[in-house]
């Protein structure tokens, strides 16, 4: 416990004059503490409820006759979390790692180079690091974002390539099972005759044919595509990315599942009544279409080869962006969007939101077109932090700015060479908006600021 707690920042404040310190009789209060809470139910996200800092201070009050502040547990609480990830992925996302779970047993080699990644690897060097598989893993397992689920598109397509190899084995177990099925549906089929449920005269093949005959913006309004756009889409997927159609529905019919559920966030049922399909039949379809769509992400989303050696078209031919951006190569943003978890993934996926949701990474360039997206990460993530990994791990292939190139970031990312943040404390001209707003009223600001 004693080496344990030398890997935590030690923190200190004063109240009243007096020096508080965090000795490790203290830091074993505090951490029993914590996990009472936990166990209580009184850590409803990724920190404490009101009340359970309150009974934090008090059992730690009444075991150490110390009184601390709301603000010095908080910090503890903070530091003890990043050494949680730190631990987190050395011990998950690295290997080559030998000994017990107290203990990492590894050659001089593999420390170096480790430390070389990240200095911080050096506090787990030759230390007990019991109190993190036993305390720590109870508290933050659950709550600390990680990027588990975290792909990018390249990962996707590989992943699916993957599963598609792997699958070649059981092709004889998958028919013998779903001989089985079959004999089980026919047994079934004499005693309980269903009444069909989708008996519409109009098939999902004619409801296809009638939006794509009609007029052009029927199709844009339902499936967000124009006509021609689509039927490229159908032909790229078909020919390049392994789509192929059923006995009962053609790869139109999938491409419209797949589009209308994604436009509209549609549930199965409501897509089941616009195409009179069951449910199951919507869903293999839609995950069809899904995947031969993530191979294709991997060879659209990725910057040009030269991205970095030429002032591109689409910057050199504007005066909007010439010359002041001539060397900016994109913008990087972050956006959540919802999610559906289970309940105990709950904590982690909640953040500033206030819901469940992913926080996903993009990098756009000035022309409008992904160049890099890293989908997945938990909502309670950081910016910098799905940031500074992506910068770190090489197998994501993220397009590095060279020499003078630089991308505009916004000021959730570190202000550092070849990333751009806007200009803090700038606020003339919002302010100087806001005014002529009241003044002008929203016609006249329109007008004034509107591009030439």
């Amino acid at each position: 416990m004693k080496n344990a707690n030398k890997l935590l920042v030690e923190t200190s404040s004063t109240k009243n004059k007096s020096r508080l310190l965090w000795d490790d009789f203290t830091f074993k209060a505090f951490v029993d503490a914590c996990v009472l809470e936990y166990n209580r139910g009184n850590i409803p996200g990724t920190s404490f409820s009101k009340v359970g800092w309150a009974n934090i201070i008090n059992s730690m009050y009444e075991k150490t006759g110390k009184t601390f502040e709301r603000k010095q547990i908080t910090n503890k609480w903070d530091s003890m979390k990043k050494e949680w990830k730190l631990y987190d992925r050395l011990m998950r996302l690295e290997t080559g790692i030998g000994g017990t779970r107290s203990f990492i047993d590894a050659l001089p080699e593999w420390w170096e180079e480790k430390i070389k990644v990240d200095p911080n690897y050096a506090k787990f060097r030759g230390v007990n690091l019991e109190i993190f598989e036993s305390d720590y893993a109870t508290l933050f397992r659950d709550s600390v974002a990680v990027g588990d689920n975290a792909m990018t598109p390249i990962q996707f397509q590989n992943d699916v390539q993957t599963e598609n190899i792997d699958g070649k084995g059981d092709i004889e177990f998958k028919r013998l099972c779903r001989i089985a099925v079959q004999g089980i549906i026919i047994t079934r089929g004499f005693h309980n005759r269903r009444r069909p449920c989708h008996t519409s005269n109009r098939t999902c093949h004619m409801y296809v044919n009638e939006i794509l005959t009609s007029h052009p913006r029927r199709c844009y309004e339902i499936f967000r595509l124009h006509v021609p756009v689509f039927r490229q889409l159908c032909i790229d997927l078909v020919t390049n990315y392994g789509l192929k159609q059923s006995r009962n529905m053609s790869v139109e019919e999938s491409v419209r599942i797949f589009l209308m559920t994604l436009a509209h966030g549609c549930t199965n049922r409501f897509v089941q009544e616009s195409f009179n399909h069951y449910g199951e039949t919507i869903h293999r379809h839609f995950h069809k279409v899904m995947a031969a769509v993530l191979k294709m992400s991997a060879n659209i989303i990725k910057p040009s080869t030269n991205y970095n050696d030429e002032v591109p078209a689409h910057i050199l031919n504007n005066p909007r962006y010439y010359p002041m951006f001539k060397d900016c190569i994109g913008a990087i943003g972050g956006t959540h969007v919802r999610v559906s978890v289970q309940l105990k993934d709950q904590p982690k996926y909640i953040g500033r939101k206030g819901y469940a949701a992913q926080n996903i990474m993009a990098v756009c360039d000035l022309n409008m077109c992904f160049t890099f997206v890293w989908a997945g990460w938990e909502g309670s993530a950081h910016d910098t932090r799905i940031f500074n990994e992506a910068l770190r791990r090489p197998e994501l292939l993220f397009p590095h700015p060279m020499g003078d190139k630089y991308y505009v970031v916004d000021a959730g990312y570190p202000n550092t060479k070849g990333y751009l943040t806007p200009y803090k404390g700038q606020t003339i001209r919002q302010g100087r908006l806001r005014k002529s707003l009241i003044i002008f009223g929203p016609r006249a600001i329109r007008k004034k600021w509107a591009p030439e």
